[in-house]
């Protein structure tokens, strides 16, 4: 099953909404409270544990970030371009899910994605 994992200081826009419905992609709502899960276990995968303890908000500032899971590279070309079509800035940091960071916390997929950025910045 196709999903996103979305973390923006304000709500996702109607508009970009409509293109997961549109290709059937379900979302979730990552918020300051469940920051702190591990990105296996918010997208509800199989064997994937919560985490345990509180961690702090990925981030403080107005970085929206998109977490793809499920999605082939041919497909999550054709949702991202649905996605800039529709006025969602590049600027977005974008992820997919691999065995590897979906049994970090959110909150680490986040600073791992703000420091990648910054260094190619």
């Amino acid at each position: 099953m196709e999903k996103v994992l979305y973390y923006s200081p304000v709500p996702i826009p109607g508009r970009a909404a409509a293109v997961f419905v549109k290709f059937g992609i379900r979302m979730r709502r990552v918020t300051k409270e469940n920051a702190g899960q591990t990105v296996g276990f918010l997208l509800g995968i199989s064997g994937c544990a919560p985490a345990s303890g509180p961690v702090a908000a990925p981030f403080t500032g107005s970085t929206a970030i998109l977490v793809f899971y499920g999605l082939s590279g041919q497909r999550l070309d054709m949702v991202l371009a649905a996605l800039y079509k529709v006025g969602i800035p590049r600027s977005v940091l974008k992820a997919v899910v691999t065995p590897d960071n979906q049994s970090w916390t959110f909150a680490r997929l986040c600073a791992e994605l703000q420091a990648e950025h910054q260094a190619l910045s």
